[in-house]
This record gives C-alpha cells, structure tokens and sequence, in this order.
C-alpha cells in the first residue's frame, strides 16, 4: 500500500492507511460478518472513521464461519486478512478499501482471486 501522499503544496508526506489502526474486539460468538462489522466498529470507535463493507463481501463464506474468539492488538488488515483466510480457502479473496475525497467515506470491498487461473489450467492444459 501506498504510504505517502502529495499535500496541498505538492510536498511529499507519510500517510498511513486507516486499516493500520491497532484494534482489538473481545471474544463473543460471532458468525465472520458480524466480525467483519465488529472489526469496522473498532476502527471507527479508536478513530472516528467510519468504514462501510461494500456489496462484493464474500457474504456466504462469513455466514458459515463461526468463532468465538477476539482480536488483541492487531493492525486491522491482518485482522482482515486473517478472517478471509479462515472463512474461505486460503488466499482466494484479497479486500480493498476505497475513499471518496468528496463525502469523506471509505468502504471496504473484496475481490475474488482465487484458484480459477489454476483450474483453468488444469481443464485446458497447454
């Protein structure tokens, strides 16, 4: 991630992303949606920032995933990270957070980038 930014003069200046605010969440049973909203509402509640999880959230994965665990004082992208890997195969949804200057919103969204490539290769090797 890209960790430094223009200002208004056009001087290069260090800006790190919101979602390495250091969070924690207590343990409760939780379904991973309501983790991922429990994770948002830490960063909003030890910033003031407000994330939205975007449309593309990999709903049925979370739905199925339950856990009665917390977080401890964890950036929350490996917080996020670590709940895409346990909800789902490993490494087959990567996040992305999006900010609109212009309402001063982020939204966090997900794509799918996992094992396609590799069983298209398997269907139709070369």
């Amino acid at each position: 991630m890209p960790n430094q930014v223009l200002d208004a003069s056009g001087t290069t200046v260090h800006q790190s992303s919101v979602l390495d605010t250091i969070i924690t969440v207590p343990p409760a049973h939780r379904d991973g949606g309501q983790l991922l909203q429990a994770i948002c509402d830490s960063i909003r509640n030890k910033t003031g920032i407000e994330i939205e999880i975007g449309p593309s959230v990999p709903s049925n994965y979370l739905a199925r995933f339950e856990t009665k665990s917390g977080i401890t004082n964890l950036p929350a992208a490996k917080a996020a990270a670590n709940l895409l890997d346990a909800a789902s195969p490993k490494s087959i949804f990567d996040w992305d957070l999006y900010f609109d200057p212009a309402d001063k919103s982020y939204m966090l969204n997900f794509a799918y980038v996992g094992p396609a490539a590799m069983s298209r290769r398997a269907a139709h090797p070369d």
